[in-house]
């Protein structure tokens, strides 16, 4: 990168030293107990390496067993003239490498289905909606716990509607054996009203989510989340559809989650009706979660490393767009927003309270929209009151609020790049944040590794610059 295409903030050796890998000297050091590697060690991948560890979507190889209401499981072969009723009756006699279980279109009420076995990327276990996405129903009746749980390896969940439980709807866990949940994948999955997380990962790696509509998470006391990563490492989040999630957030990585990627996805109507300024946001990293290494809790770490966030789309996330707060690493690259923040009256924050602080940040290619009736005051604010953000980059960036005097608040004064100007958003009340042909974002924004496409997928740049914002025109 050209030595002045960004400005550098550094703000105190010491808070600077405090965001590093080692303990902060505020708290007293303790053993990372059954770390293997601790996050700030691990490969980091970009998103084109890491897809190549998951399973594709190409399952005509794999062994088919079927499912359907009007099957038996006690004199059925599970064949497509003879499948069995339950899905859990066909994990149960085939659950394992190389195998794809169909399910008809239906509604299946069998409680928590465990998914334990061990396959591999080339040959996964698949559990499919052989109909369509959302055909097939798995149904909790609000007295199931978590409807799916993943333990195993190279497991796939792709197509059904999850619904109607106390807990999680898809729970994917390691715990004390790192090799479990890894290389699994959640697909074109409908979940709503669960009791806790919609998607819930936790102490694993490898993990892709993509093309999942999620909505309602209804536990309004734990602020729970459409996606929700814990002690993570390697993800990938795309193409899903978060929305109408009340007071949790769209997605959120914590608890020592590194390399987590997030790209062109649209998150909607989430952090909302909030009465806490350290919870909801489109999508929080690091956060308030502390650092938790596999199963202790300590406050000395960040809560997350190398985070990217790209090409997704904000719409009428109350408390703020993205939420950063004791993380190490994060690129918050070409996202668009309208109307976020409006009661934080800031767009990008760090919350309080924040443990150990906040470093290398990097805000570059966003456009940003408010009306008249949901103003912000700033484009970026640090709101911790002990720790402040070590280090930020920024540059490039556009952000306009109707009738309201804004400031960028970086601290430090707006880059020769930036703009306070309207960015002419499309359509943005129905949604449609593409530019229009005289918007000041196009052809204005820095070139950027990390971002070759946009949010429709087509290719950065069109013109003789990128775009700012998730479209390029």
């Amino acid at each position: 990168m050209l030595k002045n295409e960004f400005k550098v903030l550094l703000i105190t050796t010491c808070l600077v030293a405090g965001c590093a890998q080692t303990p902060n000297p505020n708290f007293p050091s303790m053993d990372l107990g059954k770390a293997k590697t601790p996050p700030w060690k691990i490969p980091i991948y970009t998103y084109q390496e890491m897809e190549l560890f998951f399973p594709t979507e190409n399952y005509f190889a794999l062994s088919s067993v079927y499912v359907s209401p009007d099957g038996d499981d006690q004199s059925g072969d599970g064949s497509a003239v003879h499948p069995y009723r339950t899905i859990k009756h066909a994990v149960q006699i085939h659950g394992q490498s190389g195998t794809i279980i169909r399910v008809k279109s239906g509604i299946y009420s069998e409680g928590m289905i465990n998914l334990n076995m061990y396959a591999s990327s080339a040959q996964p276990f698949v559990l499919y909606s052989e109909d369509g996405p959302g055909r097939a129903i798995i149904e909790g009746n609000n007295d199931t716990e978590n409807l799916i749980v993943i333990e195993g390896q190279a497991v796939v969940i792709d197509g059904f509607e999850i619904r109607n439980c106390r807990g999680y709807g898809i729970g994917v866990f390691g715990k004390d054996d790192q090799d479990k949940g890894k290389y699994c994948v959640v697909r074109n999955n409908i979940v709503h009203h669960t009791g806790r997380d919609g998607v819930k990962s936790a102490h694993i790696e490898f993990i892709l989510i993509e093309k999942n509509d999620i909505s309602q998470v209804t536990n309004r006391l734990q602020y729970d989340d459409c996606i929700d990563g814990v002690a993570v490492y390697h993800s990938i989040c795309r193409n899903n559809f978060l929305h109408d999630n009340g007071g949790g957030t769209g997605g959120y990585f914590k608890g020592g989650s590194a390399n987590n990627i997030w790209y062109n996805n649209r998150i909607q109507n989430c952090g909302m009706w909030v009465g806490k300024e350290t919870n909801g946001a489109g999508l929080n990293f690091g956060g308030w979660g502390q650092f938790s290494w596999r199963d202790n809790a300590w406050f000395e770490y960040p809560s997350a490393y190398e985070q990217i966030i790209f090409n997704n789309v904000f719409i009428n996330c109350e408390m703020a767009g993205i939420s950063i707060g004791s993380c190490q690493k994060g690129k918050i690259f070409n996202n668009s927003f309208y109307n976020c923040g409006y009661k934080s009256k800031t767009l990008i924050r760090v919350p309080e309270p924040d443990h150990v602080a906040t470093s290398e940040i990097s805000i570059f290619n966003n456009a940003a929209y408010n009306d008249s009736a949901h103003p912000v005051e700033k484009f970026y604010a640090d709101n911790a009151r002990i720790h402040k953000t070590g280090s930020l980059r920024h540059g490039y960036n556009i952000f306009f609020s109707e009738n309201q005097d804004s400031t960028w608040n970086y601290p430090d004064n707006a880059d020769s790049t930036e703009i306070i100007s309207n960015p002419y958003f499309s359509n943005p009340i129905s949604g449609d944040l593409t530019l229009l042909p005289n918007s000041p974002a196009i052809n204005t924004g820095m070139a950027l590794d990390e971002v070759r496409f946009d949010y429709n997928l087509n290719p950065r740049p069109a013109g003789p610059a990128y775009d700012k914002g998730a479209y390029e025109q």
